[in-house]
């Protein structure tokens, strides 16, 4: 009965969270990939949640302790949570590369999950913090003069990004992460209670 009333609540939560940001997703740089946006709308939250209730649940079961289950199981829910976040959800798909992207439509990918851009030689090579103050003190003020400046002298820009409409493929991936967890954690616990009720 506690499953589902947790998934019902987080579900209902997400569904606000997503109904209110909707305007600010439209006008961030990262639209809803970013941290406040993904974390909170779709169908992560109530994934998450569920990973937190059988996280709470298995830990209160082994140690029989409130305080320190509950602490131990948020220690393991960051520790699972972090490295997904920062390691795993990029990779979810190969990210699109762009090489020599014009300024104007570089700033025109709103929405679009930036992952990584710069400066790179005719070799691929990124270009030093030095070189590229050297070449900005010759380089004209002009954004296109600049951009063009640059291009003559070998170096090429780049951007490396999750397309936005990924969001769907990306919280269902991530939601199945967690739920599956989740489903791990509550047949151990109750793998657990039945054999001590034995």
């Amino acid at each position: 009965m506690v499953v589902p009333a947790v998934l019902v609540f987080s579900g209902l939560l997400s569904w606000l969270f997503t109904w209110y940001r909707e305007p600010l997703d439209a006008v961030s740089a990262n639209g809803r990939f970013g941290a406040q946006a993904f974390d909170h709308e779709g169908v992560v939250l109530p994934a998450y949640t569920l990973f937190a209730l059988a996280l709470g649940a298995l830990a209160g079961l082994l140690i029989r302790r409130t305080l320190a289950a509950a602490v131990v199981a948020l220690g393991v829910f960051l520790a699972v949570r972090i490295p997904a976040e920062s390691y795993l959800r990029p990779k979810y798909r190969r990210p699109v590369t762009l090489k020599d992207v014009p300024a104007e439509s570089y700033a025109g990918m709103r929405g679009d999950w930036r992952l990584g851009d710069g400066w790179v030689d005719d070799a691929g090579r990124s270009v030093s913090n030095a070189r590229m103050r050297e070449m900005t003190t010759a380089a004209p003020t002009d954004l296109d003069a600049y951009v063009a400046y640059l291009r003559e002298h070998g170096l090429h820009w780049w951007v490396r990004y999750q397309p936005a409409d990924r969001f769907r493929y990306f919280q269902l991936v991530e939601a199945g992460l967690y739920a599956g967890l989740a489903l791990v954690l509550l047949a151990v616990t109750l793998e657990r209670l039945q054999r001590s009720a034995a």
